[in-house]
């Protein structure tokens, strides 16, 4: 049980689209643990306090290719970030401090230096 998870908590699915808006399976899936606020926007005090926000995993046909952390950098930037013995980010989420994590919404990933879109497939609370 998760009787101490903060109720902002959303469990977040991303999946890739092409340009013509259709889903793709060339790319990773993403699930997120992340706080977001009534309007689907990411809650960045909440993502601050909560000691179990924050979290990725980057997936294909179910398996797990990466778990990492899902932070704000100084200068405003979201990243994933996969690798806490490194200081590179793996990820950058860009205009995901604007974008809302709604289902059918597209969000914006840059992916081994490109960027890729992705459908909010559904938003769950944690049970």
């Amino acid at each position: 049980m998760l009787e101490d998870v903060h109720p902002a908590l959303r469990h977040v699915r991303l999946e890739p689209v092409l340009d013509t808006g259709q889903l793709s399976d060339h790319h990773s899936d993403y699930d997120l643990i992340v706080p977001l606020a009534a309007d689907g926007r990411l809650d960045a005090d909440g993502l601050a306090s909560e000691a179990n926000a924050g979290r990725v995993r980057r997936f294909e046909e179910g398996l797990t290719d990466a778990v990492g952390r899902f932070q704000r950098k100084a200068d405003g930037h979201w990243v994933f970030h996969y690798d806490q013995h490194q200081d590179d980010d793996d990820e950058l989420g860009f205009e995901v401090a604007t974008e809302r994590f709604v289902p059918g919404e597209i969000v914006s990933v840059v992916h081994h230096g490109r960027g890729h879109s992705y459908r909010v497939a559904f938003v769950r609370p944690l049970d």
